[in-house]
């Protein structure tokens, strides 16, 4: 039986476009030196830089390639303290990719102050709230374009007009809307950006740090020969670049093609999921939302049990970063669900690869093994 996969949010195929892109630095252009090879990869590197840039609009100087998003998190963010270390405070949201969570709780640790702002029902922060919790010591706010489990979207313009107004930094993982929303950084007053290639049709193991400060003001992670203006040293990956500015651009040409096709092949699957089963219900906002995301709950069905009757179509029951916990997801419990109802949820990731038949039968084998499944109870 043919695999459907619809796991996109975890990670995408990588277009054969890009594939093609990038071959020629594996073969041909692998210098790494002062000589004519070596130039022509380091040419390479730059014209990638700017097709990554162009995608948010940024100033291609203002761009740093790392391994990742969750690298360039940790790069800027600490970076950030070392750049203002009078300002101890941080506002962050409990949905956030646990590489956000994770590196706030090590700053918390160096004696930094948290504020948590709590989100609705759909999953967006309260922006009055955020205003009255901005303090003159405030490093940064930390809150995320699209979330990564639920595909709520949150209202970035009107966070960048708050931080903007009160001086303080705007840090954005644009990691899951990278591509199908229009980010332009300076419309959105947004300081500190981080995305990667593989959620966009590239290749894992390449990301970036979009600073609106001298890139070179910050504080390196990983000491060495100096590449990436001191601030990320190690052998820069530019077949990754390559490959990387390659998903960028199709995802610029192609945006409002893919949006609608995500768009479309989603309200098909709830249209024939929320027709069929009584106790299913969406988690996050319709309306705010991923064009690609559709995350459910089907009372009294366990997701574990659920994808392991569908092996062969690929759904996931949490974020990839934590697929090996037993752990109810953050982001559910903090959408106001119980653990145990949170256990009941399946996130399904729609790609631009999937098509319309893919979509009806997945809608008619989940019916089925859901009825399966409440019938032997």
């Amino acid at each position: 039986m043919k695999e459907i996969y619809l796991d996109a949010h975890a990670s995408t195929p990588v277009d054969k476009e890009v594939i093609d892109a990038m071959m020629p630095f594996f073969t041909r252009y692998f210098g790494n030196g002062n000589h004519r090879n070596g130039w022509q990869a380091s040419q390479a590197l730059e014209i990638a830089r700017l097709e990554v840039a162009q995608l948010i609009g940024a100033y291609p100087g203002n761009i740093l390639f790392t391994s990742g998003a969750t690298e360039a998190i940790n790069t800027g963010l600490i970076g950030l303290a070392k750049l203002y270390p009078e300002k101890k405070h941080i506002i962050t949201q409990p949905t956030e990719h646990a590489a956000v969570l994770e590196t706030i709780k090590f700053l918390e640790k160096q004696g930094y102050e948290i504020s948590y702002l709590p989100v609705d029902a759909y999953g967006i922060i309260d922006t009055q709230a955020l205003e009255k919790t901005i303090a003159s010591n405030t490093l940064c706010v930390a809150v995320m374009l699209a979330n990564n489990e639920v595909g709520s979207v949150q209202p970035i313009k009107v966070i960048g007009k708050i931080c903007k107004a009160t001086g303080t930094k705007f840090f954005c993982d644009i990691t899951q809307g990278a591509g199908w929303y229009p980010v332009n950084i300076d419309m959105q007053n947004i300081d500190m950006a981080v995305f990667s290639a593989h959620k966009i049709y590239g290749p894992k193991g390449i990301g970036a740090l979009y600073c609106r400060d001298s890139i070179g003001n910050l504080h390196p992670l990983l000491h060495g020969g100096g590449q990436e203006k001191g601030v990320r040293s190690g052998t820069v990956n530019i077949p990754g670049a390559v490959g990387f500015a390659k998903a960028c651009a199709l995802m610029k040409e192609q945006r409002t093609r893919i949006t609608d096709h995500l768009l479309y092949l989603r309200t098909h699957l709830w249209h024939l999921l929320s027709s069929s089963l009584e106790e299913i219900t969406v988690n996050g906002s319709l309306e705010h939302r991923h064009p690609g995301n559709l995350n459910v709950r089907i009372k009294g069905v366990s997701s574990e049990s659920l994808i392991g009757k569908l092996p062969h179509i690929m759904l996931s029951n949490s974020s990839a970063c934590s697929s090996g916990s037993t752990k109810a997801s953050h982001v559910l419990t903090s959408l106001q669900l119980t653990e145990d109802q949170a256990k009941e949820c399946v996130r399904i990731g729609i790609s631009k690869y999937n098509t319309l038949e893919e979509i009806e039968f997945t809608a008619r084998k989940i019916i089925e093994t859901v009825n399966q499944l409440l019938n032997k109870k």
